[in-house]
């Protein structure tokens, strides 16, 4: 593996976040009561021919086992079947022995020789908290300066209602990955969900009585979560499958989405990060043992193989740190009638644009040392129906009559097509830009069947490929950042975020936001997943707001240069090539930090008029970094942050990117006092970092 892509880790510091003994407990209470019990409640619901299922189970045969996987995992498998109509039910639980954690993949299975009885409301996800009455309310006379008298003063109490925290997906707006937050009062109710993240990130965060829970759906397909607040102390969760309604034949089975919960107490940022700790260790891609980093790059699209040969040569020549060269969009063509016969979606090779093929561009960039990625969109990914049932007909039959991933003969077909391609065309990269969408479900007793199927074999999919070709990188993508959860982060990294940053549906003009970078990391970095900001604009603000876990450029003065001239460079009359240097560079020093623990600084805005600001810190390396965004209308001139996560007894260097100066503070005073950081002038940025100084003795 690369070095470029692996993030270096150490042994953690006493001081860092670490699960503590309540919360292992909550954990080892809800494997037990669920899985491992001699009576268990699994975590899960459904409905069969009409009964819930909490009735059903408790007639039906239960089978129990459990090993230790190894010092850090156990697992746990729950199987009941009906005796009567063969219905099983199975539910494999991973047990984290390292953090207050447990996940679980329902599957249905029909072992007997007729169908099943109607399946409906599975939710792969059903757990009911409830939190502590409510204190006595504490009342004091205090003064009322509209008044000017003493009047009472209702306090709050300590008990907290329960507020859900989630964010929203990502749509092509300023708004993607949002944070948000409900408050859940007697008799109300909460729904989110819809297709992978496109609609809400498939993450929430359930905070009660200075705690709470956070969860994560695996479910690269359309999922709902409802929250029910009843009229007394208690809050229902329920998660799975958006539609389910149907029944399984002889020897099918299928599976539901993977959940993950993980307990925490005391401060809620503390709890975000011990789940980013907790992706990062056990679902994030690893090479021999290490996390993956996610590389920086630089993109273009609709170029030549001149072009893009040209492109390569000038961001290596200026000495711009590229780990990869992106080719989106432009280089394909659908295939001639004798071509269709072997190349069954739109992913011939334009040769006006490529003549001498894929193989000479990504020979190239190797050759400079760098990567190369290549672009396939919906068309280009997925087989042509027509082309199929012309040319291979077999691959279609009455039982899979769909051209996605839930075909297997048409996923094995894509897995021998596409690795063929990942060999013989040199990509190291592999840019799936699009979304499955099965066929509708054929009859009314199916629903959910489809998407079940489809669903799975695009993990089949991505594993088959990862198999082949170890070191293979995916981006996923489908509009943006559409299909991020918890089954994708394993396997991909997703390069481009939103399709705000191509200018949005509604603002057009707003072309690669920094504000909206700025947002979307913020909103991003509370979950974890591994992803990339991107930067079109040269200047430093544009450029330091797009740090982040990866990093991509897209430099509008060059991509519009090579268009009109390849057998030229630009000049440094139409860009600085020196500042892109020394940016990228110390972007490329600081971006360990971003794999570490998350701090806001400030409250989540979109206002011009406001700073944005936020900390990373890597308590293993005893460093870490301040990031602090001054917005184009902002009057504010410098801001004092306190710091998260640093040692009191520690002793820090303290500097400011591009500032000679290095200050010496302790941790108690950059937590408890807090560093000042100013900005002079309007739509700027700063960069500050710190690392714990040796201890003598």
């Amino acid at each position: 593996m690369n070095s470029a892509y692996v993030v270096t880790t150490l042994a953690r510091l006493a001081h860092t976040v670490a699960p503590t003994n309540v919360e292992k407990e909550r954990a080892r209470t809800l494997t037990t009561t669920s899985f491992t019990s001699p009576t268990p409640t699994p975590p899960i619901s459904f409905n069969y021919d009409g009964t819930p299922s909490c009735e059903l189970l408790k007639t039906w045969t239960r089978e129990q086992m459990s090993e230790r996987l190894d010092e850090r995992r156990s697992l746990h498998r729950l199987t009941y079947s009906d005796p009567q109509t063969c219905l099983q039910v199975q539910l494999e639980a991973i047990e984290y022995n390292d953090y207050p954690a447990v996940e679980w993949i329902p599957h249905f299975r029909n072992i007997g020789n007729s169908a099943t009885s109607i399946v409906d409301d599975v939710r792969a996800l059903d757990l009911t908290f409830e939190r502590e009455p409510p204190d006595e309310p504490i009342v004091e006379e205090r003064w009322n300066e509209m008044t000017g008298r003493f009047e009472p003063k209702q306090l709050e109490t300590e008990h907290q209602e329960f507020v859900v925290h989630y964010a929203e997906g990502s749509p092509p707006e300023i708004t993607a990955f949002q944070p948000l937050e409900t408050e859940l009062n007697a008799g109300r109710h909460l729904q989110i969900g819809g297709y992978s993240s496109v609609t809400h990130l498939p993450f929430f965060n359930i905070e009660w009585d200075r705690g709470g829970m956070i969860a994560a759906i695996g479910w690269t397909g359309p999922w709902k979560a409802d929250f029910n607040r009843d009229d007394d102390l208690s809050l229902a969760v329920k998660a799975g499958m958006s539609e389910t309604h149907f029944r399984l034949y002889p020897g099918e089975r299928i599976r539901m989405p993977r959940i993950l919960v993980m307990f925490w107490d005391g401060d809620r940022i503390r709890g975000h990060n011990l789940w980013r700790r907790l992706l990062f260790d056990h679902y994030c891609r690893r090479s021999d043992g290490e996390l993956m980093q996610v590389p920086m790059g630089a993109a273009a699209q609709w170029h030549t193989e001149e072009q893009n040969i040209a492109m390569i040569d000038w961001h290596v020549d200026n000495k711009l740190p590229i780990e990869y060269y992106w080719m989106d969009i432009g280089w394909h063509r659908p295939p001639t009638e004798e071509e269709s016969k072997d190349i069954l979606s739109d992913s011939a090779i334009n040769e006006e644009m490529i003549p001498n093929g894929i193989r000479a561009i990504s020979d190239h960039a190797h050759s400079k040392g760098i990567k190369y990625l290549l672009w396939f969109g919906g068309p280009q990914f997925f087989v042509n129906p027509d082309r199929v049932r012309k040319h291979q007909s077999e691959l279609l039959t009455e039982e899979f009559p769909g051209w996605d991933n839930g075909n297997p003969m048409i996923n094995q077909r894509m897995v021998e097509y596409f690795s063929k391609l990942v060999e013989e065309w040199g990509i190291d990269i592999f840019r799936q830009d699009t979304r499955n969408y099965p066929l509708p479900d054929p009859e009314a007793d199916r629903v959910g069947i489809n998407w079940a199927r489809c669903v799975e074999g695009n993990y089949e999919f991505w594993d088959a490929m990862l198999e082949r070709f170890p070191d293979l990188l995916f981006d996923i993508c489908g509009g943006g950042g559409m299909n991020i959860d918890l089954e994708s982060i394993g396997r991909c990294f997703c390069l481009h975020r939103s399709d705000y940053q191509c200018g949005g549906i509604h603002e057009p003009e707003n072309l690669f936001n920094p504000t909206g970078m700025q947002s979307q990391t913020y909103g991003l970095s509370l979950w974890g997943p591994l992803t990339s900001g991107c930067c079109r604009e040269m200047s430093l603000y544009a450029l330091r707001s797009a740090y982040s876990p990866g990093l991509r450029v897209t430099f509008e003065a060059v991509t519009a240069h090579f268009f009109a001239d390849s057998s030229t460079s630009p000049s440094n009359g139409t860009f600085d090539t020196e500042l892109a240097e020394k940016l990228m560079n110390e972007y490329k020093s600081l971006r360990h930090c971003f794999y570490g623990d998350f701090y806001p600084l400030t409250p989540y805005s979109l206002s011009e008029q406001n700073w944005m600001a936020w900390q990373f810190h890597r308590p293993d390396l005893g460093e870490g970094c301040v990031q602090a965004f001054r917005r184009s209308e902002s009057d504010i001139l410098s801001c004092q942050y306190r710091l998260g996560g640093l040692d009191p007894e520690a002793r820090y260097s303290v500097v400011a990117a591009g500032d000679a100066e290095t200050m010496t503070m302790t941790g108690t005073e950059l937590t408890e006092n807090g560093l000042v950081v100013s900005i002079p002038d309007r739509r700027s940025a700063a960069v500050i970092t710190y690392k714990a100084e040796l201890r003598k003795g």
